[in-house]
Formats: C-alpha cells, structure tokens, sequence
C-alpha cells in the first residue's frame, strides 16, 4: 500500500513537473511569436498599408539610390549636399550613438514586425488615421520614443515653440497631444499614433484588452489576406462594401451604365470590382524584380453578360503572345471582343443613343465601300497585338529632322477573307485623299517563305512633302499585309516586312503552340512589355536634341549636359524592362506589373 503511494505520488510530481513543462514551452513560444500591428487596429478601418519588411525595402531602396550613374546627375548631387540631407544624417547618427546600433539593425527592432497605417474612409475629410510601427524590444522602443520626442520639443523650443505637447492619461497610459491633430502613445513595444483622439484611445483599449475583436479577425480582412503573397515587402487591403454603397459611385458599378466607352474600355474590371467584398494589392522583391500584384475575388463565373467581350468563351485562348521584332520598344497583346458589346448595343444604350449608332452603322456602308460598320467588327475578331519599334532606316534619302519609331496594329480575324476584301477599298480611299495634300507612290512587294503581299506607299520625295514638319513624313510608309489570319497595318514597309517573318515563325513553331495553349490555360486578357533599353537606343538617336535640352532647363555646360545625358541612357539600360499582366481565372481577377533590371 506504501510504495502503491509512493508510486502514486511519484506519477503525480512527473505529470505537474511535464504539465509545467509544457505550460512553459507554450509560453515560450507565444512570446516568441511576432506581434502583428493590425491587433491594434479597430475593426471599424475599411483600408490598410502594411509594411511587412521594413529593412528590406530600406535595403532595396538604398541600393537603387547608390546606382553610380545618379552620380553624375546634379539634382542628385545637389541633394546629397544639402542642408537638409546632413540635418538627417545627423539625427540618424545621433541615434545609432544614444542606441548604439547601426540605423539598419535599429530599423530591424523598432519597426521590424511590422509598420501599419489604416484609415476609415468617410464622405466627410480628415479620415480618421491609425498608424501603428510594432518593435521587438518594448525598453530599445521606450528609450527611442523617449529621444524622438525630446528632440521634437529641442527642435520646437528652437522655433520659439513652447509647450507645443500636452500630456494625458487614458486607462493608465500617456498619451501625448499637440493640438487636436496629433496624438501619441507607447504601447509596450509599438507606437500608436493617430490623428483623432478616439481612434488612438480605440488602440490602447485593444492592447489592454486583447480578447476584445480587433481588424486582425475581421472576416474580410482574414480572407484578404490569403491572396497576399508569403514574400511581400508591403500590401494593402480596401474593404469594398463603403464603395459600394457610396452613391456617388452607383453609376460607375451601376450595368448597364450611360456611358457606353467605359464598358467597352473597363467594363471587366469595374464588374469585378462590384462583385468583390475587398481590394489586395502587394509589392514584393526577387533579385532585383520589383512586382506590383493587385487581386480581387471576383472572377470570370458571375461576370455580367454585358462586358462579356473582356474575357474569352471557356476553352477558347486569351490574349496571344507578345510580338518582338528586332528592336522593339513597346509590344502588347490583348483579348478585346467589340463585336460583342455591339450585338449587347440595345441593353447597353439609351434609346437616343441606340437610334442614332444605328443610323450610323446603316448608312457606314457609304464611306466603308458597301460593308458596314458591324460587318467589319465581326470579320476582325478578338485578339490584337501592338508594337512600337525602333528603325534605322526608313528607305528614304531625305533624313527627318525628329526621327519616330516605326508602329504596327496586327488583328487576328475571325473571317479572313471577308476582312481581307472588306478593309482593301476603304484603305485605297484614304491613301487617295492622303495622297491629295502629301503625293505619294504605292508599292506592291513579296516578303517571306509564304510570299505574302505588301501594299505600300512610300511619300515622294519634293520640297512639298519636306516642307511638312520638317519631313516628319519621311519616318513612314504606310502599308498592309495579310500572313494567314493575321492582318498587319503598320506604319512602315520595313516594320511590316519583320512582322512577317515573326508570325511565319509563330505559325511554324511548336513551341509557340505550347505558348499560346498556356496562354489559354492561365486566363490571361492582356500582357506587355516596355524595353527600357530599346527606349535608351531610341532618345541615343535624338541625343543631341537631348543635350541642347539639357543645356537649356539645367543650365549645364555642353560637356556637363553630354555627361548627364549619357548617364541618364545609361541608367535606363539598367532599368531592363516593365511588364504587365491581367488574368481572369474563375474566382479571381489579378494584375501584375513587374519591373526586371
């Protein structure tokens, strides 16, 4: 019976020393957990910035501003001269002394868990504000918070300014206020500042009650935050419910709307906005790529039959793949079905409206050699691309004085043969009256394994045409071409000619088909890219008009101007390029925007 006790007593002590254990562990790990600022937050905010990486984009930041070629820039070398800049290097210095770390590290335990602003956007103007910057130490917090606001007063008293804070207490926390437009408190290892007494008193309730519902549990915001990316540097949140109940913006969510453009141009994203309870928008960073991400949950399944035409029909491909001719500058591919907005034209226009566009259809076969208006939005189908590129040479020996890039609209058609045929006749019409006031010459010239057709005109060569802008005319030879169901409208024969042999190429390659299946498969409406080295290429053309430009708005010498300029091209190298994206898959609308060096 003894040992039976003992035994007992024994089981008892190892299960409270575990459970101790145990209860420590858990402890432990809870105060290691970071503290997420947005548990400060009222659920009453209805739009959030979170900075989730502070040092990183202070990282990011600071190595874009030591490029060498800023250097050479005298804004840039006037800033890093001024005044201002050695007050701020100073005051940063001063505090890596008095903390004793460096700004970066100091970066990392002040605001390392976070920083948040969040608003309640009202009608009426100063929305309230909130921001909250979350550190991971409350004393190195307590003691720079402390420093900061000394240094405030010092740098008031200085001005003459005396008294300028007040102190109160609110629940046994000091709160700090100057005027009625700013009021600071300490909460353990965050800042709390806000620009309504209320809503500073709202973040103190919450640190000391922290079971009491903040925004970190309101269900929008949980749900928002499953589309924000695990790496990003920064998001924002929008809860959409005030814009949709804003009766100033009923009309912009309001299908059909009085304002048929805006259909035709946003309709697709004005419908998912309506439809989405939130906003998320993300920047993040990978070696060097900077990504603008913006979602909302409102897909493709519920789209409003009305703007339809923004997005393809089930298993049918999306925007096609991007075109890129030597020396391209800018190419976008998009899906945009116009016909079918126009067969949505009774349900889309007012009555007036509606009468006087068909009028104009009907009697468009006048000026359109017999097809009309709607006939040609039907036979040119959904799926276009646009390029912009840079061309030496023009074919012509008269050089204009502004040299401009060659451009070029190509249409995928639903009906080639009937575009084809339909388009020639108004196209002749317009060379002719062209032609009236600038002379020119058609040509008609074979290009390509398919032996495709070009018909162009090239202006001719007299004081007249010189005369016109000071032979800006001569940067162009308008003309036209037909490669399978791919019709080409380009500005010069040259540009059409190269155009040529990227879509023989894309109809022969397979890895092209893979391409474009995967376009099909990921939603995607629109993509494109800007060459920030094509654009250097480009002004290096124009780069003496760049220097006498800079030799008048900067006051530069010739060779200061030459450096700058060149500098400035140089820099614009390095940028590399920016891309686009815009993707409807089912439940979700997404936009990237993405910066590569």
């Amino acid at each position: 019976m003894t040992g039976s006790c003992a035994g007992s007593k024994r089981y008892w002590r190892g299960a409270a020393v575990l459970a101790a254990i145990a209860c420590l562990s858990s402890l432990a790990a809870v105060a290691a957990e970071p503290s997420d600022p947005l548990r400060l937050v009222p659920p009453s905010a209805n739009f959030v910035v979170k900075i989730e990486r502070p040092r990183a984009i202070a990282d990011f930041a600071v190595k874009l501003a030591s490029r060498p070629e800023l250097e050479g820039f005298r804004g840039y070398r006037d800033y890093f001269e001024s005044t201002n800049y050695h007050l701020f290097r100073q005051l940063v210095g001063h505090f890596e002394r008095e903390l004793g770390n460096d700004w970066a590290n100091l970066l990392d335990e002040l605001a390392g868990d976070g920083i948040v602003a969040a608003f309640k956007i009202e009608k009426n103007p100063p929305a309230p504000t909130l921001v909250i910057i979350q550190g991971r130490d409350p004393k190195l917090t307590e003691k720079f918070f402390r420093k900061a606001v000394g240094i405030v007063e010092q740098e008031l008293a200085r001005q003459g300014i005396h008294d300028a804070y007040l102190t109160e207490t609110y629940r046994g926390i000091e709160v700090l206020h100057r005027g009625e437009d700013l009021h600071v408190a300490l909460l353990g290892s965050a800042i709390a500042l806000s620009n309504v007494r209320e809503r500073l008193h709202s973040a103190i309730d919450l640190y000391l009650d922290p079971s009491k519902e903040s925004l970190l549990k309101k269900k929008t915001l949980v749900d928002a935050r499953a589309y924000v990316p695990t790496d990003a540097l920064a998001w924002t949140w929008m809860d959409l419910e005030t814009a949709h109940k804003n009766p100033e913006l009923q009309p912009l969510f309001t299908l059909p709307a009085n304002f048929f453009p805006i259909h035709v141009a946003f309709g697709g994203l004005i419908d998912s906005l309506r439809r989405s309870p939130f906003l998320v928008a993300a920047v993040r960073e990978d070696h060097g790529t900077a990504t603008l991400s913006l979602r909302l949950p409102g897909g493709s399944a519920g789209m409003h039959d009305l703007v339809r035409g923004h997005v393809p029909p089930d298993r049918q491909p999306g925007a096609q793949p991007l075109l890129a001719p030597a020396g391209t500058l800018y190419s976008a591919s998009y899906y945009l079905d116009v016909a079918s907005f126009w067969k949505q034209r009774a349900v889309l226009l007012p009555k007036d409206q509606l009468k006087r566009i068909e009028e104009f259809d009907k009697n468009s076969k006048l000026i359109l050699y017999g097809t009309q208006f709607s006939q040609f939005l039907e036979y040119a189908g959904a799926r276009q691309r646009f390029v912009v590129a840079q061309q030496e040479e023009k074919g012509y020996s008269i050089k204009p004085e502004d040299r401009q890039p060659a451009f070029a609209l190509v249409l995928q058609m639903r009906d080639p043969d009937a575009f084809a045929k339909a388009v020639d006749g108004p196209l002749r019409g317009l060379a002719f009256l062209a032609g009236l006031k600038a002379p020119m010459s058609q040509f008609i010239e074979e290009h390509g394994e398919s032996k495709s057709k070009i018909i162009g005109y090239r202006f001719v060569e007299n004081d007249g045409n010189k005369a016109l802008g000071d032979g800006i005319l001569f940067n162009f030879s308008p003309s036209r071409v037909r490669v399978g169901n791919q019709y080409v409208l380009s500005s010069t024969v040259e540009l059409a000619r190269q155009l040529v042999d990227e879509l023989e190429k894309e109809a022969n390659s397979r890895e092209q088909t893979v391409s474009q299946s995967a376009s099909t498969a990921d939603g995607t409406i629109l993509q494109s890219r800007l060459s920030f080295s094509g654009v250097s290429n480009y002004l290096g053309a124009a780069k003496k008009q760049l220097i006498t430009q800079n030799m008048l708005e900067q006051g530069n010498s010739p060779e200061e101007a030459e450096k700058e300029v060149s500098l400035f091209l140089q820099l614009l190298d390095h940028l590399g390029r920016v891309e686009t994206t815009n993707r409807y898959t089912p439940d979700q609308y997404q936009f990237d925007l993405r910066i590569s060096p």
